[in-house]
């Protein structure tokens, strides 16, 4: 079975990382001749988290993917992450699917189709509002991060739909088993999601008067005068060891529809390193943390600050509720648990009559 591959990213993005490129190994074990295409290379994402222009960087990048879907042959399926190009209108896209008689499957883990159908300017929604549905309808497969996403797609007239989490391995993602002398409170992302910890300043700034802690921020620049923040940036060799060395792992939301869409892939990673976990009851954390076991959701019946607290009090439940996380990743989120079975849905895919 040969899969032509056509990532968002390159290895160094989060979601072809996760959702793509860490599935590899497996695929290639159980038969499956991968040839993979990313549209946005290492040198756009360096500008994208330096904030440089990115222009170049864009046409290149789409230039190439045009290329490549004129000259493919001989693949059994596509492995879509998304979309073939942003902001570009589905008829584009499918007359380069048309043109390729290849049937595709499509990855989502992340709402995009917001970015369209909620944008600001008529013409845009006009335009694009409906291009995510084309793009699922007109798919074989259907790949989901989360309930959410995939009632979208249902919603949309896909001919299937199977919801696979973003996971990551249990034997890379390991528990550390002591812990801090000063407990650390961690978030590990991006800059554009450390928006969502501005809500959290005032908590911090009020429980840094009455306990000591630290908080550490992976891969975004935070600066709060008023709170001690140590912010690492993000690499891919220092990720496991930089997520064990938290206490407590935290991840805050707004409650809207593009956070909806988030498949909750930091807290399966604090999970699989054993850690207990805060998470605001948005989307798919409902789904992955197991209140009151694994860490506590905040809602109306706990706030952010009396779950925190009550953590950062209690070493010996920071360890129970990291065992009890760990379990619960190892046996739903897990890439252990999941390889096998993607691998049946190309299979799948694959057997179907070409367009």
């Amino acid at each position: 079975m040969k899969i032509l591959v056509l990532s968002k990213y390159s290895r160094k993005g989060a979601s072809s990382r996760y959702r793509m490129f860490q599935y590899f190994p497996s695929l290639q074990a159980q038969g499956a001749e991968l040839t993979s295409e990313a549209l946005f290379d290492d040198e756009y994402l360096e500008r994208l988290y330096s904030e440089k222009n990115r222009l170049w960087s864009v046409l290149k990048a789409y230039t190439h993917r045009v290329q490549i879907l004129l000259f493919a042959k001989g693949f059994d399926v596509l492995w879509i992450e998304k979309e073939l190009f942003p902001w570009i209108p589905w008829f584009i896209e499918a007359w380069f699917l048309q043109r390729l008689k290849t049937p595709y499957v499509v990855d989502y883990d992340d709402a995009i189709f917001h970015q369209y159908d909620t944008h600001p300017w008529a013409f845009v929604r006009k335009l694009l509002g409906a291009k995510c549905d084309e793009v699922m309808a007109s798919a074989e497969i259907v790949v989901a991060g989360n309930g959410y996403l995939a009632q979208r797609a249902r919603t949309a007239g896909a001919k299937k739909v199977f919801e696979i989490p973003t996971v990551v391995s249990e034997k890379v993602f390991t528990p550390k088993e002591t812990q801090n002398p000063v407990p650390v409170i961690g978030w590990i992302g991006s800059m554009s999601t450390a928006i969502y910890l501005e809500k959290l300043r005032p908590i911090f700034s009020e429980l840094s008067q009455k306990y000591s802690f630290k908080f550490r921020v992976v891969g975004a620049s935070v600066q709060w005068s008023d709170v001690p923040v140590e912010s690492i940036p993000w690499s891919e060799s220092q990720e496991v060891p930089l997520v064990q060395s938290f206490d407590i792992g935290i991840m805050p939301l707004l409650d809207s529809p593009w956070e909806r869409g988030k498949c909750g892939f930091k807290l399966i990673q604090y999970m699989a390193c054993g850690k207990p976990i805060v998470a605001d009851s948005v989307g798919a954390n409902v789904e992955i943390v197991d209140n009151g076991q694994s860490g506590y959701l905040v809602s109306e019946k706990m706030s952010w600050s009396q779950a925190l607290e009550k953590l950062l009090l209690e070493a010996p439940l920071r360890a129970d509720m990291g065992r009890r996380g760990r379990e619960r990743f190892k046996n739903r989120y897990s890439l252990e648990c999941w390889q096998v079975y993607l691998y049946k849905l190309f299979q799948e895919c694959s057997h179907v009559e070409r367009l």
